[in-house]
C-alpha cells in the first residue's frame, strides 16, 4: 500500500471523527444552558456529518459501506469495543487506525 495514501486516509478519518467530536462537545454545552438540544439545526449539523463520513469513505475506498458511520454511532468511536469480522479474520474496531485496516480490507 502507498504510504502517502495512507496517511493521507488516515488525516480524513482523523478529521471527520474530530469534527464529531467537535459537534458533541457544542451539543452537550447547549444541553448544559437549554437541557434540550432537539432542534432543525442540530439535526442538519448531524445529517451534514453523516455525510461528510459517507463521502469520506467513498473518496478513501471507493464505495460507502457505512464503517465511518458505523464507528461513530454504533461502537461510539471505538468505545463500545465492537468486533468486526471481515475476509474471515476478527478485529475488535478500537482506534481510527482500525477501522481503516477493516475498510481497506472490505473493499478487497
Amino acid at each position: 500500500m502507498d504510504i502517502e495514501k495512507k496517511q493521507r486516509d488516515l488525516k480524513l478519518l482523523d478529521n471527520v471523527i474530530q469534527k464529531y467530536k467537535d459537534m458533541q462537545s457544542m451539543d452537550d454545552n447547549i444541553k448544559k444552558i437549554f437541557q434540550n438540544t432537539n432542534s432543525p439545526l442540530m439535526d442538519l449539523l448531524y445529517s451534514c456529518l453523516t455525510d461528510i463520513a459517507n463521502l469520506t469513505e467513498e473518496l478513501i475506498t471507493g464505495e460507502n459501506c457505512g464503517w465511518i458511520d458505523w464507528y461513530i454511532w454504533e461502537n461510539k468511536l471505538g468505545t463500545n469495543n465492537l468486533d468486526v469480522i471481515c475476509n474471515n479474520k476478527t478485529r475488535k474496531v478500537t482506534s481510527i487506525k482500525t477501522l481503516y485496516k477493516v475498510m481497506m480490507e472490505h473493499q478487497h
